[in-house]
């Protein structure tokens, strides 16, 4: 791979991390959108990549809606996320048509943990 093309993917994946971290951040949404766009994971990954965001979701205090658009596993005739053929996105219906979804390519650019108070029992 050319050093112009690693320079690129390197900026692209810093970029993708930061706009993740805002979405989790952002205190006028109690919804975080989140759309997994990836061809070189399997399914399993990009499913614990859902259970850890849901849980950095639940962290932040917001309700995660995520679509999982691979090609690898849509039937034809389908709709393109082939995640809510099998799992039911609850805050869906709460969703605002303004809220564009936040594309992720791997789970690796989800946001760190807030940190945790210190409790004292």
């Amino acid at each position: 791979m050319s050093k112009i093309r690693r320079l690129r993917r390197k900026l692209e994946n810093r970029l993708r991390k930061r706009a993740l971290a805002r979405a989790f951040a952002d205190p006028t949404r109690d919804i975080v959108h989140l759309q997994f766009e990836t061809k070189t994971i399997g399914m399993f990954a990009q499913l614990s990549s859902c259970v850890r965001a849901a849980d950095i979701a639940q962290r932040f205090g917001k309700r995660p809606v995520m679509r999982l658009v691979s090609e690898n596993y849509l039937d034809p005739g389908e709709q393109s996320d082939w995640f809510s053929t099998y799992f039911v996105n609850k805050a869906e219906t709460d969703l605002p048509p303004d809220l564009a979804p936040t594309i992720m390519s791997n789970g690796g650019e989800l946001p760190f943990e807030p940190p945790y108070e210190s409790r004292s029992d």
